[in-house]
């Protein structure tokens, strides 16, 4: 599975855009489509491929609806980000997890404006810049 490094929003009616060069790549057409959507393990799987999961046409902006019961097994809320993937001639979507700037860790993360860094990496920083700082009176 390639990452492609492209994060899209859910809506609020649950639809997703498809990157125009991906629906270019993978031969999918707006309004005339029909995306299969199953799903395998944390990822929602699009396939213009009958693979016996659910059915829906994309839509004339390359919108396609993530169905409400997937949504729900995968814990996704309206506005939620999906990371998207490609492997061969299919599109897989996860729920984008923000991961510390430091190590990767998902867990515990705080982001304040761009920097996401985890507790300990956190602790780590502030130690650093407490013992490299001389605070001017």
């Amino acid at each position: 599975m390639k990452a492609t490094g492209i994060v899209r929003r859910l809506d609020d009616l649950g639809r997703i855009v498809i990157p125009k060069e991906l629906r270019k790549k993978l031969n999918f057409v707006e309004r005339q489509t029909q995306v299969d959507i199953s799903k395998e393990g944390e990822y929602i799987i699009l396939s213009s491929k009958e693979k016996g999961g659910l059915s829906r046409v994309l839509d004339e902006l390359g919108r396609v609806v993530i169905p409400i019961e997937l949504r729900r097994t995968l814990n996704l809320e309206d506005r939620d980000s999906l990371e998207i993937f490609t492997e061969e001639e299919e599109i897989y979507l996860k729920k984008y997890s923000v991961g510390c700037m430091q190590c990767g860790e998902v867990n515990g993360v705080i982001t304040t404006g761009k920097v996401s860094l985890c507790r300990k990496c956190l602790k780590k920083m502030v130690a650093y810049v407490k013992s490299n700082t001389k605070i001017l009176d």
